[in-house]
């Protein structure tokens, strides 16, 4: 099945290839704009129909500058780079069209409000969230991100003490387990060193409470980072889900 799939792809890109060539012959031999314009179109139509995204935009890209210019061309590759993940190209595009054109479209302003997301440009976002629900008259309440913990200072509260940077990032019992068995190892340690059993201090004391002490501070910087990321993304959800309200009135 892979093989047979694998063929079939062949043949689509042979044809596309094919096609392709021959509009871009087209397009090379003529020196109007009023004749490149409609072979660009076709290209980038075909381009579409194979589902070869890249293609698509270069073609609309290629159009001369009053038809490149217009919102609906614009539209169509920021949209194309949206899907792709390419969202700050996507930007871009969309901000070449007039604020008036990109908030009366329904279409336009969904992307707009998608791709400034994926941009994290969360502050200007509000500002437009607010000005969008007050034209419908509604009530909007700028969500306010949670304060957010320094993976650096949980990492140097576990250098100090085991567990401390633990306590920092609001895991407790983790903090109190890691805080335990770290004096536990060392105690142990130290009362092998001082009975003269240095084998079974270095093997069953120094070297577990070394793995765990430099351990928990790993531990720490790195629950630091996912309480922030968990920070994160609610903030995005409310957000996001402020977005489609709107977008549902």
């Amino acid at each position: 099945m892979l093989i047979i799939g694998i063929k079939v792809k062949a043949e689509e890109k042979a044809g596309y290839d094919s096609l392709s060539l021959n509009l871009e012959y087209q397009i090379w031999q003529s020196d109007n704009d009023s004749v490149r314009s409609p072979l660009l179109y076709a290209k980038a139509e075909l381009a579409n129909q194979y589902n070869l995204t890249q293609e698509y935009r270069s073609a609309l890209r290629r159009l001369p500058s009053q038809e490149k210019d217009k919102p609906e061309v614009r539209y169509a590759i920021a949209k194309s780079c949206f899907f792709d993940s390419l969202y700050y190209d996507a930007f871009v595009e969309l901000t070449s069209i007039e604020d008036s054109i990109l908030i009366s479209n329904f279409n336009m302003l969904s992307l707009w409000l998608f791709t400034n997301l994926e941009n994290e440009h969360y502050d200007y976002l509000q500002k437009l969230l607010g000005e969008l629900y007050a034209q419908k008259k509604l009530t909007y309440e700028a969500i306010e991100p949670a304060p957010k913990l320094n993976p650096e200072v949980a990492l140097k509260r576990s250098k100090y003490l085991p567990g401390l940077g633990m306590f920092y990032c609001k895991k407790y019992f983790r903090g109190a387990v890691s805080l335990t068995l770290n004096l536990t190892f060392l105690g142990f340690g130290y009362h092998q060193f001082a009975t003269n059993y240095y084998t079974s201090g270095l093997v069953f004391g120094v070297y577990p409470f070394m793995r765990f002490y430099n351990g928990g501070k790993v531990h720490s910087y790195e629950l630091a980072l996912n309480y922030n990321k968990q920070l994160d993304e609610a903030f995005i959800a409310k957000l996001r889900e402020r977005i489609f309200y709107y977008l549902s009135l």
